[in-house]
């Protein structure tokens, strides 16, 4: 392979379609995960963020987490690459929209944030106090503080995790 996190799963691309499609090169050798819906995880507490970089499986990860995403409706951070495409696919996106009532938009090269729509219309509502700032940051378009203390902007207790 030639990405660090490019792995081959049963009904992902075949070895030969991923060179071609995906510029991917899978290793030969194999190994048994355990793989399981983000719906079959108990959390102690609200869902608010979710980020997936699960190498073109985005839309299965979604589908196995309906429950969660709808009961939590968690800012998600998402990459996806296929909507970065000529022309894009927007099977992702539009399935946020119409199953989810997601708003999707670009945010970086091949990632996009998926934000729940308010009744108003909007979903920038659903970003926690000074999550623009971090987003700035994580852009680059801000460089004059560090990305943990640009976290602990937006949560005052993240500066005191271990």
């Amino acid at each position: 392979w030639n990405f660090p996190s490019a792995m081959r799963i049963a009904g992902q691309y075949n070895p030969h379609d991923a060179a071609v499609k995906a510029n991917l090169r899978y290793e030969p050798r194999q190994e048994r995960i355990t793989i399981r819906p983000l719906d079959s995880f108990e959390f102690e507490g609200r869902v608010r963020l979710v980020k997936i970089d699960v190498e073109f499986m985005e839309l299965s990860v979604v589908l196995g987490g309906r429950d969660t995403i709808r009961r939590h409706r968690p800012v998600m951070w998402v990459e996806n690459e296929p909507f970065f495409d000529d022309p894009p696919n927007r099977e992702f996106t539009d399935t946020m929209a119409s199953e989810f009532g997601y708003q999707c938009r670009t945010v970086a090269r091949l990632e996009l944030l998926c934000l729940p729509v308010s009744p108003s219309g909007g979903g920038d509502e659903a970003l926690p106090d000074g999550f623009h700032r971090v987003f700035r940051h994580l852009t680059g378009e801000v460089k004059d503080l560090h990305l943990w203390r640009a976290l602990a902007e937006v949560d005052p207790d993240f500066a005191a995790a271990p």
